[in-house]
Parts: C-alpha cells; sequence; structure tokens
C-alpha cells in the first residue's frame, strides 16, 4: 500500500538520543514521509541538534512551542500540522528499523483505524534487553481486544500507525487537565468505535528503557493516585463501549477489576 506517513515526535530535554531517532526516521525504505519534530520548551540542547540534523532532509519540520503543552496537546497538535495519511507517534529515544514503515502499510487493511507492533526493549546503549509483551499475550490480547481493553492497556504504543482519518474522526486524544502526559489507552478505545485494531509480528519497534523514561515516575504514589484515576476513566469508557458484545463472565471480571482499582486508588489518596 502507498501513502503518505507522517510521524510526530514530541521533545522535551532529549538531547541524548534525539539524534538516534531521527536517523532512524531518515533512513525508512519507505521515502514518502513528513516527519514533525515538536520542541516542547527543552532546556537541553535538543533545539540546536535537530535544527542541525534537518537542515539537509526537507521531510524534516521543527515546530518551537512557546509554552509546555505535556504530550497529549503535542501529539495533537502533530496531528493537526500533519499531512499524512497515516501517522506514527515516536518517543524521542525510540527507534524504527528501515522497513518498518513499508512493513506497516504493507500490513494495514482498509477497515483497519490502527495497526501496531511489539517491541524490542533496549537500553541507553542501543542493546537490546528483552521484549515488549510476549508474543502469547499480544495474540491473546489481539483475539479479545475489547475485553481487554476494559482491563488495561494492552497495545504497545512505539511504532505503532493509525489513520488520520479515524483520528480526527474521533477527536484525536482526549484532552484532560489533570493528566497532561497520559491518553493513548483511551485513544486506542476510541479508535477502535470507528475501525478494527490489527497486530502484525512481522517487524518490531525499539522501546528504549533508562533513567528518564516517564514510566519510571510510575513507583511514585503521587503520580499513582493520579494514574489511576486516568485507567478508571478508560476502563469505564470501554466498558461502556464494548460491554455488549462481551460474554457475561467477562462483564462480571471487568466490574470486579474496576472496583479493585477503585480501592486501591482511593487507598493511596488516602495515604498521601
Amino acid at each position: 500500500m502507498n501513502g503518505k506517513v507522517s510521524i510526530i515526535i514530541p521533545v522535551y530535554n532529549g538531547s541524548k538520543y534525539i539524534i538516534e531517532t531521527l536517523i532512524s526516521c531518515a533512513r525508512q525504505t519507505h521515502r514518502d514521509l513528513e516527519v514533525l519534530i515538536i520542541n516542547d520548551c527543552s532546556t537541553d540542547d535538543s533545539k540546536n541538534l535537530i535544527e542541525e540534523f534537518i537542515i539537509t532532509d526537507e521531510r524534516f519540520q521543527l515546530i518551537d512551542n512557546n509554552d509546555n503543552l505535556g504530550i497529549v496537546k503535542n501529539v495533537n497538535k502533530g496531528i493537526d500540522l500533519s499531512t499524512g495519511e497515516f501517522i506514527i507517534t515516536l518517543g524521542h529515544d525510540d527507534i524504527l528499523l528501515p522497513d518498518h514503515i513499508l512493513i506497516m502499510l504493507q500490513e494495514i487493511q482498509t477497515e483497519d483505524s490502527l495497526i501496531y507492533c511489539n517491541a524490542d526493549l533496549i537500553d541507553g546503549c542501543g542493546q537490546i534487553i528483552g521484549i515488549q509483551i510476549s508474543e502469547q499475550h499480544n495474540l491473546r490480547n489481539i483475539a479479545e481486544r475489547k475485553y481487554r481493553f476494559m482491563l488495561s492497556n494492552t497495545i504497545n504504543s512505539c511504532g505503532l500507525m493509525f489513520r488520520k482519518s479515524s483520528a480526527m474522526k474521533v477527536g484525536k486524544w482526549t484532552v484532560l487537565p489533570e493528566f497532561p502526559h497520559y491518553g493513548e489507552w483511551l485513544f486506542w478505545i476510541k479508535l477502535l468505535t470507528v475501525g478494527k485494531i490489527r497486530y502484525t509480528n512481522k517487524i518490531r519497534s525499539q522501546y528504549r528503557r533508562h533513567e528518564t523514561n516517564i514510566t519510571n515516575t510510575f513507583v511514585n504514589k503521587k503520580t499513582q493516585v493520579k494514574l489511576f484515576k486516568f485507567y478508571l476513566i478508560c476502563m469505564k469508557f470501554a466498558y461502556e463501549k464494548f460491554s455488549h458484545e462481551i460474554a457475561f463472565e467477562q462483564k462480571i471480571k471487568a466490574k470486579i477489576v474496576y472496583l479493585k482499582l477503585l480501592l486501591k486508588q482511593k487507598f493511596l489518596e488516602v495515604r498521601v
């Protein structure tokens, strides 16, 4: 399948790895792409490094924010500015293998709003240290995608590709002021209401694990309270959209998982 692809890269103090990420985009065998790099008021040398890199490739564009927007608003800004039929959002430290976009375009079907793959976990030096999700779990999750979305975010977002038309149809990422950096799980659920979700094992992205990952903050109890609130919103939304399509036993389990998380969130809220 042909089609222009827009890669959106929000950047905040990403100077350590951003050039590796941009090189992986520039080396894509599918050439019809644009790379929108959104600098979210970085205080390190990210902007200078990006400007120096993109000067020789007109497919790359740097957008400078006047205010720090957070991940959700940056992704939505990128979607609005994009001109591609398909969109990939990429962390400023993650890597795409050269055939990534080509394979994703070959695998996506007309009825799909989103296609995703697995990810190899890499360390700060780019060495593979593990895998994001086991193949067994990926196959189970995609087979029961509507039910699984009521329990957790089952999708690896690194390297994931979605249709711009589908994103616009569901109103892009939902902006919730309390959660400026959380939004992907809710967005995946919304995309599933307007099209199918597909998983491919033909390619893997590379998700970098290091000391400044936003997931490292999830061990903080105050962050967990906020995170659990967002999870509850996602679980409730998925249940409202898909519960009529699943078995009675699954409905009961989804409600139990929701109530357990609600109690855990309330308990943490009191303690902090």
